[in-house]
């Protein structure tokens, strides 16, 4: 049975859409001169950046080494007399040493290669090797490796290290013909430092002792045409060898000690040498055992428990061969089947079976793809060789680690020996792990009510809504009444009141998935009424309802609350989620409470660091954070160069786990590096080690200036890439060339230009952001006009800032005020220059909402007066900015933005009359914006500067309390109970990421610091760009392009108009957002959907505004701190 409904979801793995999942790139290509039919085996063999690639030029008849970067280094031309289709086996267990190579060919000769120079150390005879193997093992237990070959014609023979002959086993008096066509393996079994050699020729599967004498030899009347593997996948300590049968299509499982079946299990098809010598083992479920992956000869791919039940199958869309490797290639955690297919595809599927991705290659894939970092860059890469005799080196660009690799290359390791038995190294030990899963079971949440607006305000609907508890829905529709009660309760403000009428009701939880690590749950509820309660657990999956549970219930208490119960309630095994469900009898009232649904997990040992993933400045703090699913006993981290050489080392500080503003907690412990010391200028890496559990950061840099040189110009360059009203090129055409007209459409006006404001292509109002650039430019002005002057002899920085500023001042209407904002909404996804018809006047032109003139033009105004202060041609800016600071006056506005344009109309045209105004404004509002007031003491040459310290001090102090947390990261407060990302208790606002938030703090504290040196405001500083660039629960840059690891996609229309992931180098999103109404932990869409969450996942130029301004404060101190020096 089992077996059929494991057929019957062939069909929908064949149908799943892997859309949503990144695809690989190209990283390299090496073209050979002909067909790589043999795996490609990766080492680190020469003395060059990186690993090396082994590959057999087949019919060419060359072995090649190939570099991390896809050069050729050397090649070996053995004289073979057959096409060289074997691979090659690496060892380092010589006695000097060096790595050396043994590869044998069909023509019978066994060579031995230095890896390094690829010259040949010594040549045999071993008999023909076509797709079987020559392999390496210490036989004798010496230490040395020994050279084993398994032939067509000649048996098994074994060479020592320097060649010579030491035995040659052809079988006995029941096996009269040896005939060898798959790989042989070998493995210590017994743990006596002597491998054992395992084969499988036609007639069955045998074992020879490292002398050559015969062990066991199982015959089970089938014949074999496939490889035997080692390994232990029910971690019970004893090896079992898996090999499969040819004829009767079998799958057994061999006790490795003594030849005894285990179990067996039939496939649906024959197994050939392709399929049959890629059997791989390795725990892709997380279930503390080790499931068996075989594929057969129509690409059928099975994947086996340890105790041989079969637990899915995948099929590819062509009956034929396919090969496996097992790995997490996209950094999510899980192990993925890579699944090499001779349909000319490499498949990644999932550890349920559903295809992620699929790349084609040009001709048929015969052997398995290699995983591993190919360049130590600290991604994860996948080599893999085909017949249209390419090597290609592709990468999803995620982070490598090689403990989510089981079986990451064709006969599991280097030395090609099959096993991984006793070599996978200390199992993780697996903790236990109980949490609440029911977040809203206390009934102290009400239904959220998106639609709070004129549609449904004061509406019975709204009014119904925020009285039902949230997340609990109607399982029957009976015409009860179900709503919060504050009167009646167990605890807290509220329960559940149901009141039936002649019908039975069902008030069910949500849904919760059941995860692989779930071992059981415990339930609880409480219960008032006067009828026999009843409520029970609900298991479902993809054909309907599994089985129910019912609670057990129990006694009243002194109040009359009975609770209902159940423990160690075990998940079906084909469950895929569950629910609460509340039985309320008919004619009734019910009251229902403090309902809890506790998860006991079995789950493995996890760490991860996290780490800034730009670098740190030579001579600033450089902090880290660590997490783990465990507390661990010891923590201590070193940093590593790019000779994986430890240049410093400390402990870590525990700084236990995170809980957000309504208690849920983020479920992890943390812990916090700090390697300030370390003021060496290199390429470094983290490595944590908790209770000998180990991760190792993404790579970084410590350097001098290391954001200014690394980040201002991408970070100004994003605005060049939003641009709108031109050609953008490998972004968009020409676009919005009609903006705008009036909302009816009377009225035009020559509003092209600008940018698109954020992952849309609204442009609203520009002027925020060419005030903040400008400000930003004028704080470095000096260092910018030094570097940044382009080949034309004119600035891209100023130019950009030039760009907006026109845009902006058109935008400010004859009278001085500024027109509406400009919009078309957000329902148009696609190129922009498809949006409208960019001919003027024609009645698809953009409309200028709320009018065409009347708005509050301030921050146009001192955009504008800020622009005619950095440029030399600035008649117009200082026109338009008179013209809007007249309004602002006529209006009696009297805020910084008016006096921050009067301070700059006066320095650039020494007009008395923005002298007046300036000094009457600073009456009154001179203080509310520091930068403004410094600026002021600047232009009149006065001294504010005791008060500007201390109303900085006051607010970068409580900036302090706000952001005392494992990640430094500034919260909105309060010190005693931090609502980390701004979440709702209740209601629903405009959810957004906060980096802007972050941002602008920077910035506010620079400012601090340069009125108060404090080295903790410094810190801060630090920890905010650190958030940014990858020191977060995510571990992702927010900086797309300026790190190593990013949003797998991001909420930009570009992406729907070809823009490969929606990715705008140099843009921020608006970063990590709060989970969920009334849940405060973090955030973020890694879905990789098309059009993921805009609250995380959207670019929007006041980030990078912020940013700017942020890097040009630090570049202050960084400054004034080296004159200090």
């Amino acid at each position: 049975m089992k077996l059929f409904n494991s057929i019957l979801f062939i069909a929908i793995f064949l149908l799943y859409s892997s859309s949503i999942y990144s695809q690989p790139e190209e990283k390299w290509i090496f073209t050979a001169k002909s067909q790589l039919y043999a795996s490609p085996l990766v080492a680190d063999i020469c003395p060059n950046v990186g690993n090396e690639t082994i590959i057999s030029d087949s019919e060419a008849r060359i072995l090649r080494c190939i570099s991390s970067s896809g050069e050729q280094i050397w090649e070996y031309d053995g004289q073979w007399k057959k096409r060289l289709s074997s691979g090659a086996a690496l060892t380092w267990k010589s006695p000097n040493g060096n790595p050396l190579l043994i590869i044998g060919n069909g023509d019978g000769s066994l060579t031995c290669i230095d890896a390094v120079t690829g010259r040949q150390v010594w040549k045999n005879i071993a008999g023909t090797i076509s797709w079987g193997n020559a392999i390496w093992a210490d036989i004798n237990g010496d230490g040395i490796d020994e050279a084993i070959a398994g032939s067509e014609d000649n048996g098994i023979t074994a060479f020592n290290i320097d060649g010579e002959l030491l035995w040659n086993y052809k079988g006995g008096s029941d096996r009269p013909i040896l005939s060898l066509k798959t790989p042989i393996a070998a493995s210590d079994i017994n743990d006596d430092g002597q491998s054992e050699i395992f084969a499988a020729d036609r007639i069955g599967v045998f074992c020879l002792n490292g002398d050559g004498t015969l062990k066991w030899d199982l015959q089970t009347g089938d014949e074999f045409n496939s490889a035997p593997v080692i390994a232990d996948a029910n971690l019970d300590g004893l090896p079992e060898v898996y090999c499969s049968s040819f004829d009767d299509n079998i799958l057994f499982s061999i006790n490795a000690l003594n030849g005894n079946i285990i179990w067996q299990h039939r496939l649906l098809n024959k197994v050939d040498i392709y399929s049959g010598s890629a059997i791989a083992v390795g725990d892709i479920s997380g279930d503390a055992s080790e499931e068996i992956l075989i594929s057969d000869s129509k690409g059928y791919v099975y994947t086996l428990s340890s105790e041989g039940e079969l637990l899915w199958i995948h099929t590819s869309e062509m009956e034929t061969h396919s090969a496996i490797t097992l790995g997490d290639v996209d950094g999510d955690g899980d192990v993925e089947v890579l699944v090499a297919s001779g349909d000319h595809f490499l498949y990644s599927l999932n550890n349920k079976g559903f295809v992620e991705w699929r790349y084609k290659a040009d001709l048929r894939l015969i052997y398995p793809a290699t995983i591993v970092d190919i360049d130590n860059d600290g991604k994860t890469d996948i080599l893999i060789c085909g017949s249209d005799q390419k090597l290609r080196c592709l990468t999803l660009n995620k982070k490598y680690n090689p403990r989510k690799n089981p079986w990451s290359s064709y006969r599991f390791d280097a030395a090609k020996t099959g096993s991984s038995f006793n070599k996978r190294g200390k199992q993780s030990a697996r903790i236990n792990d109980k949490r609440e899963l029911l977040l809203f079971g206390d009934f102290e949440r009400v239904k959220i009510a998106e639609a709070k607006s004129k549609y449904l305000s004061g509406s019975k609907n709204y009014e119904t809504r925020t009285k039902r508890p949230r997340e609990w829905f109607a399982e029957i529709s009976s015409g009860a009444k179900w709503q919060l009660d504050s009167l009646e309760k167990h605890s807290g403000h509220f329960a559940v009141k149901i009141t039936t009428k002649d019908k039975r009701f069902q008030l069910g939880s949500t849904e919760i998935a059941v995860d692989n690590s779930l071992r059981n749950i415990d339930v609880s509820v409480w219960y008032k009424g006067k009828t026999t309660p009843t409520a029970e657990i609900v298991w479902q999956g993809a054909n309907g309802i599994i089985r129910v549970d019912q609670l057990k219930v129990d006694e009243p208490d002194k109040s009359g609350w009975i609770q209902l119960s159940k423990n160690n309630l075990i998940p079906p095994n084909s469950a895929s989620w569950f629910k609460l469900v509340l039985d309320a009898e008919p004619s009734a009232v019910s009251w229902w409470d403090d309902a809890h649904i506790k998860g006991n997990f079995e789950v493995e040992r996890k760490v991860q660091v996290y780490v800034n993933q730009l670098g740190f400045e030579l001579s600033g703090q450089k902090f880290f954070t660590a997490s783990s699913n465990y507390k661990s006993k010891s923590a201590s981290y070193e940093i590593v160069d790019q000779n994986d050489e430890t240049v410093y080392s400390s402990s870590l500080k525990f700084r236990d786990r995170i809980k957000g503003a309504f208690g849920h907690d983020w479920g992890s412990y943390y812990w916090r590096g700090d390697f300030s010391q370390l003021k060496n200028p290199g390429h470094y890496r983290i490595k944590i080690i908790l209770d000998g559990l180990e991760d190792t950061s993404w790579p970084f840099e410590i350097a001098d200036n290391i954001y200014w040189k690394n980040t201002v110009r991408p970070a100004f360059k994003f605005f060049y890439y939003q641009r709108c009203g031109m050609e953008v090129p490998g972004f968009h055409k020409a676009c919005h060339l009609d903006d705008a007209a009036d909302e009816k459409h009377e009225q035009f006006f020559d509003l092209a230009g600008g940018w698109h404001d954020a992952g849309d292509y609204n442009k609203y109002y520009n002027a925020p952001y060419v005030l903040g650039l400008a400000n930003a430019y004028q704080n470095q002005q000096d260092l910018i006009l030094s570097e940044e002057i382009d080949k034309d002899g004119t600035n891209e920085i100023l130019d950009e800032i030039l760009w907006g500023a026109d845009f902006s001042r058109r935008m400010i209407a004859p009278d001085g005020s500024a027109r509406g904002e400009l919009t078309s909404g957000w329902g148009y996804f696609g190129a922009p220059e498809l949006e409208t018809d960019n001919i003027p006047k024609t009645g698809d032109e953009r409309p200028l909402k709320g009018g065409v003139s009347g708005k509050n033009s301030s921050r146009h105004t001192a955009a504008m007066a800020k622009v005619a202060r950095i440029t030399k041609e600035n008649s117009k800016y200082i026109e338009a900015a008179k013209r809007g600071l007249a309004w602002a006056v006529d209006q009696k506005l009297q805020g910084p933005l008016q006096l921050s344009a009067a301070i700059d109309l006066y320095a650039v045209t020494g007009e008395e009359e923005y002298s007046e105004l300036s000094k009457k404004l600073f009456d009154v509002c001179g203080l509310n914006d520091a930068a403004v007031a410094i600026e002021y003491d600047k232009i009149f040459q006065t001294d504010h500067s005791q008060q500007i310290r201390e109303k900085l001090t006051k607010e970068a102090d409580r900036m302090l309390e706000w952001s005392d947390n494992p990640f430094g990261f500034y919260t909105y407060g309060p010190k005693e109970n931090s609502n980390f990302f701004g979440t709702p208790a209740d209601h629903p606002k405009f959810a957004i990421g906060t980096d802007h938030y972050i941002l602008d703090a920077v910035e506010k504290m620079g400012l601090a610091y340069l009125y108060n040196p404090n080295p903790l405001y410094l810190e801060f500083i630090y920890n905010q760009l650190n958030w940014i660039l990858g020191n977060n629960p995510y571990g992702i840059s927010l900086m797309e392009g300026v790190g190593s690891s990013f949003a797998p996609t991001y909420h930009h229309r570009y992406f729907l108009a070809g823009v490969p992931r929606g990715a705008v180098p140099g843009g921020i999103i608006n970063g990590i957002v709060w989970k969920d109404i009334g849940v405060d932990t973090p955030y973020f869409d890694m879905s990789g959907v098309d059009i993921p969450y805009y609250a995380s996942n959207e670019f929007w130029l006041p980030h990078n505004t912020n940013y700017l301004k942020a890097i040009s404060v630090l570049q202050k101190i960084l400054q004034k701190t080296s004159l200090n020096r």
